[in-house]
């Protein structure tokens, strides 16, 4: 959530893991831009990676503080338990990059 990525930071660590990046579009602490292409180097150790892009949220995540748990909620649902549909996840999970590493939280 709204991670700080350093230039090179490894993802090899990530291979065989569910990976969910989500960032707000406004952030000034944390560049999206980072994590987007983090995400991007994510997905070709693990096919179980999405990123979300949180509209109108910042750093701190408060504006919007119920759909960021809620992605969390959801993430974790399905992480603990494949049998646990979610449609926004899969979508996310399965479309290649760019779209599900860009996806927009609703």
């Amino acid at each position: 959530m709204a991670p700080w990525i350093e230039p090179g930071e490894p993802v090899d660590h990530l291979g065989g893991r569910a990976v969910l990046l989500a960032h707000g579009d406004v952030d000034r602490w944390t560049d999206p831009r980072a994590s987007y292409h983090y995400a991007v180097r994510a997905k070709q150790i693990t096919a179980s990676t999405c990123r979300f892009v949180v509209h109108d949220s910042g750093h701190t995540m408060v504006g919007r503080r119920a759909d960021w748990a809620g992605l969390v909620r959801r993430f974790v649902r399905v992480a603990l338990d494949p049998a646990a549909a979610d449609p926004l996840i899969a979508e996310a999970m399965t479309a290649p990059a760019p779209h599900g590493l860009s996806v927009a939280l609703p």
